[in-house]
């Protein structure tokens, strides 16, 4: 199962590699646009006063203590622009590991675009397992990732991301490192 994982997670990589460098793609600028308080303009990727909303998808295989395990993820996020480049959100995710019970994780993000399409994010996510007689397992993750913002026309991209995140607290304490997938719309870009 894990050679199965990570032959899907490199094959994914590739394809997308392979269609970034094949075809001929169109370059998505950075917006140029007045500022209201200077005559100069913005070069922003994203700029000031966007929104975006999107998510994305993980697929993690791991061991711990000679076990091991997977752990699939489903994250609807949204964020906003409080200046050039740099967003604020949150993101929800649904984690499931192997054939326990989901858990249920929300908590803030903090991303950062350079110009090229490359972004660094931290986030930092409370999380619960619901338990029998509502007995809930609570938790907590941490971690920073990196990404590409591969855009396809002037709001919607595309965006790989490598990532780790510690979870510690009563959930368990792991680490873990994985590949994201993710599609998020600009608003107001």
């Amino acid at each position: 199962m894990k050679k199965f994982a990570v032959f899907i997670m490199l094959l994914l990589l590739a394809t997308g590699l392979n269609n970034s460098f094949a075809q001929p793609k169109q370059r998505v600028e950075p917006v140029k646009r007045n500022t209201t308080t200077t005559t100069k303009s913005s070069d922003a990727l994203i700029p000031q006063g966007s929104a975006m909303i999107g998510g994305a998808i993980s697929f993690v295989s791991t061991s711990e203590d000679g076990e091991s395990f997977y752990i699939f993820t489903f994250a609807p996020m949204g964020g906003y622009f409080v200046i050039d480049n740099l967003a604020l959100g949150t993101t929800i995710e649904i984690l499931k590991i192997d054939d326990g019970d989901p858990f249920l994780g929300f908590g803030p993000f903090v991303r950062y675009y350079l110009n090229m399409g490359l972004f660094v994010q931290g986030k930092y996510q409370f999380q619960s397992q619901p338990g029998i007689l509502d007995d809930r397992v609570t938790g907590s993750a941490a971690g920073p990732a990196i990404g590409y913002a591969a855009f396809l026309n002037d709001h919607v991209s595309i965006e790989p991301m490598v990532y780790y995140n510690r979870h510690f607290g009563d959930l368990g304490e792991y680490n873990e490192v994985g590949l994201q997938i993710g599609v998020n719309a600009y608003l107001g870009r």
